[in-house]
């Protein structure tokens, strides 16, 4: 249950899997850009649910109606706990190998109740679809869902204690994210003691990469780009987004607010990096905040970046 799903991602082919077993009585109903075909004996259903959402802000606002993931979590969760094996999997070029879920061959049935345009998953709607998909006949339910900064709520107003309680004692496994990141403490999302609740480790894989400076002068910090925009030697000026944006807006590169002619042909530091592109400019530095610690993370800001 969270942002729908990429169906066509080889995480989700049923190649060598038995029928589907009599007992499912979910479907297969995606909505738009989301055919019945799309489903097979690995995604064996796919849903939406965006009435609390609609309720709110009125069915011009919802976006698609679609089980189609224009998000990207829901799709790396899925194959997370189940995707199948593929051979040859990287991420953007990097670390090469086969990618594999944690129960490679378990069935998906996907809930989207989450839409396209991020203001949230409303309340109404997860309970909704926790109902429906027990209905479904699952087996277990995996959701990824907390707020930003954890505050701790009473479990008889916390919706997903309340829908995972009504599925344990239906027999149904519910395991939920909770939320752990950075290097403060803060409490953590999905407690209940009836929930599985997953905490987020840390792993020794890192990324990196050097600014090197007109004086010499070698930053290392971590990249996902791979070198190849560039000529080895080249250098650019750099310039902040604060010196560079319009109308004296704020240096976060929200959409318009930089100036073209300041912007082409620096290096920005910003981490808004389509619009530092659209802009002119040749790339991005970011810089960390106290919340990461030490902690660099590399992340695709569809820009040559540099956290």
């Amino acid at each position: 249950m969270d942002s729908g799903v990429w169906p066509e991602r080889r995480s989700f082919n049923d190649e060598g899997m038995r029928p589907i077993p009599s007992r499912w009585k979910g479907k297969c109903d995606g909505g738009e850009s989301f055919p019945d075909t799309l489903c097979n004996k690995k995604l064996i259903g796919a849903r939406f649910f965006d009435g609390g959402h609609e309720a709110r802000f009125g069915k011009q606002h919802t976006g698609k109606q679609t089980a189609r993931d224009a998000f990207g979590h829901g799709t790396h969760t899925a194959s997370f706990a189940a995707g199948r094996r593929v051979e040859n999997a990287s991420f953007l070029g990097y670390a090469y190998g086969a990618s594999s879920g944690i129960v490679p061959k378990a069935r998906l049935a996907i809930y989207k109740i989450c839409c396209d345009d991020q203001e949230g998953c409303y309340d109404s709607d997860i309970l909704a679809c926790i109902d429906a998909a027990v209905d479904d006949g699952i087996d277990g339910i995996s959701i990824s869902l907390g707020l930003p900064f954890p505050v701790p709520l009473p479990y008889d107003i916390d919706p997903i204690a309340i829908g995972a309680f009504g599925v344990i004692r239906k027999g149904v496994v519910f395991s939920a994210a909770a939320g752990n990141s950075g290097t403060y403490k803060k409490p953590v999302s999905n407690a209940a003691p009836w929930i599985t609740t997953v905490g987020a480790s840390t792993l020794d894989r890192t990324f990196p990469a050097d600014i090197v400076l007109g004086d010499g002068r070698v930053i290392t910090g971590s990249s996902l780009y791979d070198g190849k925009h560039f000529s080895a030697g080249e250098y650019f000026p750099l310039i902040y987004a604060g010196n560079a944006t319009k109308h004296g807006s704020m240096g976060t590169c929200l959409p318009e607010t930089l100036d073209p002619e300041l912007v082409k042909e620096m290096y920005q530091g910003s981490h808004k990096g389509i619009v530092v592109k659209e802009a002119g400019g040749v790339g991005v530095i970011t810089t960390n905040v106290a919340s990461r610690g030490e902690a660099l993370t590399a992340k695709p800001i569809l820009h040559p970046g540099f956290p």
